[in-house]
């Protein structure tokens, strides 16, 4: 199977990945795209290729032979993004003055919430923004995931709580 053969292939599939996707992600519309484009690499790179050498069009169309393939790299796409959105949730903050976020450097929020919280607290927050996973935070700072769990949900508050008190704007009850 040539390169053109696979591309051409690949093309005639993206409206179908995309509509998976899209189905998919009703939670973060605005990373559909994204996702798609990540769907579709793994697609051209791994399983395409060894797809097309024993799919047959007498049987049916590619893309019922492929949903399988496609829904499964969609989950995975969709784990990594869950994850990525869990660990660097933005804290939003609306405020009349921006210098409440950050100093006359322009420091960002993550370096207004070190400089403003107890040593132990800016160390968990640097070691949370430096890890690729909770289970690799937890080790490095030598405790459980159960205890880095905790952790990371009272240092949330905590930040919230500064942040709150430097706004005008009271904070919102979690639905």
């Amino acid at each position: 199977m040539h390169a053109e053969d696979i591309e051409a292939h690949l093309l005639r599939l993206v409206p179908f990945v995309r509509s998976l996707v899209e189905r998919r992600l009703r939670r973060w519309p605005d990373d559909a795209e994204d996702v798609t484009q990540d769907v579709l690499l793994v697609l051209l790179r791994r399983t395409l290729p060894a797809a097309l050498r024993s799919y047959d069009p007498a049987r049916g169309p590619l893309e019922s032979f492929l949903r399988q393939p496609i829904e499964r790299q969609i989950t995975t796409e969709l784990r990594k993004l869950r994850t990525r959105k869990r660990r660097f949730t933005t804290l939003d903050i609306e405020h009349e003055d921006e210098q409440a976020a950050s100093d006359s450097d322009g420091t960002d929020v993550i370096e207004f919430a070190k400089r403003s919280l107890k040593l132990a607290d800016a160390r968990l927050l640097d070691t949370l923004s430096r890890a690729h996973s909770d289970t690799a935070a937890a080790a490095e700072l030598g405790i459980t995931r159960k205890s880095l769990t905790e952790r990371k949900s009272k240092l949330k508050r905590r930040l919230l709580a500064r942040i709150w008190s430097r706004s005008d704007e009271q904070p919102r009850k979690a639905a």
